[in-house]
Protein backbone atom coordinates (compact mmCIF):
# COMPACT_ATOMS: atom_id res chain seq x y z
CA UNK A 1 0.00 0.00 0.00
CA UNK A 2 3.13 2.69 0.62
CA UNK A 3 4.13 2.09 -2.91
CA UNK A 4 1.05 2.29 -4.28
CA UNK A 5 0.85 6.04 -2.58
CA UNK A 6 4.42 6.83 -3.32
CA UNK A 7 3.98 5.95 -6.98
CA UNK A 8 0.72 8.29 -6.82
CA UNK A 9 2.34 10.89 -5.05
CA UNK A 10 5.18 10.54 -8.14
CA UNK A 11 3.01 10.99 -10.61
CA UNK A 12 0.99 13.69 -9.17
CA UNK A 13 4.09 15.89 -8.70
CA UNK A 14 5.29 15.09 -12.21
CA UNK A 15 2.32 15.85 -13.86
CA UNK A 16 1.75 19.85 -14.18
CA UNK A 17 -1.43 21.24 -13.39
CA UNK A 18 -1.54 23.69 -16.74
CA UNK A 19 -0.66 21.82 -19.39
CA UNK A 20 2.42 23.40 -21.78
CA UNK A 21 0.76 25.43 -24.34
CA UNK A 22 1.13 23.93 -28.09
CA UNK A 23 3.50 26.22 -30.74
CA UNK A 24 0.14 26.39 -32.46
CA UNK A 25 -2.00 27.63 -29.75
CA UNK A 26 -2.20 31.53 -30.33
CA UNK A 27 -3.53 33.84 -26.53
CA UNK A 28 -5.12 37.10 -27.01
CA UNK A 29 -3.20 39.77 -26.65
CA UNK A 30 -5.00 40.46 -23.11
CA UNK A 31 -8.24 39.26 -22.00
CA UNK A 32 -10.15 42.70 -20.53
CA UNK A 33 -11.90 45.22 -23.32
CA UNK A 34 -9.95 48.09 -23.15
CA UNK A 35 -12.93 51.28 -22.03
CA UNK A 36 -13.04 54.37 -24.22
CA UNK A 37 -13.12 57.48 -23.75
CA UNK A 38 -16.38 59.49 -22.95
CA UNK A 39 -17.04 61.96 -25.68
CA UNK A 40 -14.19 60.77 -28.20
CA UNK A 41 -14.72 59.07 -31.22
CA UNK A 42 -13.79 55.37 -32.43
CA UNK A 43 -13.76 53.55 -35.70
CA UNK A 44 -15.32 50.31 -34.99
CA UNK A 45 -11.93 48.14 -36.03
CA UNK A 46 -9.86 50.00 -33.27
CA UNK A 47 -12.24 49.01 -30.73
CA UNK A 48 -12.06 45.39 -31.90
CA UNK A 49 -8.67 45.44 -32.31
CA UNK A 50 -6.94 47.87 -30.23
CA UNK A 51 -9.53 48.13 -27.56
CA UNK A 52 -10.37 44.08 -27.19
CA UNK A 53 -14.21 44.62 -27.68
CA UNK A 54 -16.68 41.91 -28.93
CA UNK A 55 -17.23 42.29 -32.84
CA UNK A 56 -20.48 40.08 -31.47
CA UNK A 57 -21.53 43.25 -28.66
CA UNK A 58 -20.77 45.84 -31.77
CA UNK A 59 -23.36 44.17 -33.76
CA UNK A 60 -26.21 44.15 -31.24
CA UNK A 61 -25.62 47.20 -30.95
CA UNK A 62 -26.00 47.99 -34.18
CA UNK A 63 -29.20 46.16 -33.96
CA UNK A 64 -30.66 48.07 -31.20
CA UNK A 65 -29.51 51.87 -32.84
CA UNK A 66 -30.60 50.54 -36.51
CA UNK A 67 -33.17 47.94 -36.02
CA UNK A 68 -31.02 46.48 -38.59
CA UNK A 69 -30.80 42.44 -37.35
CA UNK A 70 -29.14 40.99 -40.16
CA UNK A 71 -25.99 39.84 -38.27
CA UNK A 72 -24.09 38.25 -40.96
CA UNK A 73 -23.94 41.41 -43.02
CA UNK A 74 -23.96 43.84 -40.02
CA UNK A 75 -20.02 45.25 -40.02
CA UNK A 76 -19.58 47.20 -36.68
CA UNK A 77 -15.97 47.96 -38.00
CA UNK A 78 -16.64 50.33 -40.79
CA UNK A 79 -18.68 52.55 -38.66
CA UNK A 80 -18.11 55.42 -36.32
CA UNK A 81 -18.42 54.47 -33.16
CA UNK A 82 -19.49 58.02 -30.27
CA UNK A 83 -17.83 56.84 -26.75
CA UNK A 84 -20.88 57.22 -24.48
CA UNK A 85 -19.94 55.03 -21.46
CA UNK A 86 -16.30 53.41 -20.39
CA UNK A 87 -17.69 50.39 -22.25
CA UNK A 88 -20.67 51.58 -24.19
CA UNK A 89 -20.44 53.17 -27.71
CA UNK A 90 -23.01 54.06 -30.06
CA UNK A 91 -22.83 53.89 -34.04
CA UNK A 92 -22.35 57.35 -35.57
CA UNK A 93 -21.57 57.47 -39.38
CA UNK A 94 -21.46 53.98 -41.66
CA UNK A 95 -17.78 54.41 -43.53
CA UNK A 96 -18.75 53.74 -47.12
CA UNK A 97 -14.65 53.79 -47.75
CA UNK A 98 -12.10 52.99 -44.93
CA UNK A 99 -12.44 54.19 -41.24
CA UNK A 100 -9.26 56.14 -40.62
CA UNK A 101 -7.91 57.55 -37.39
CA UNK A 102 -6.46 59.03 -35.11
CA UNK A 103 -9.06 61.25 -35.36
CA UNK A 104 -11.77 58.91 -36.51
CA UNK A 105 -13.40 60.25 -40.12
CA UNK A 106 -14.56 58.41 -43.05
CA UNK A 107 -12.43 58.54 -46.33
Amino acid sequence: MKFLIAALAATAAATPLIPELKADVQLDKRADPIACTIGYQYCGWVLIQDHGWSPDALKYALCDANKDCNFASAQPWDYIWNCTKKFTAAPGVFCKGDCLGPQAHCT
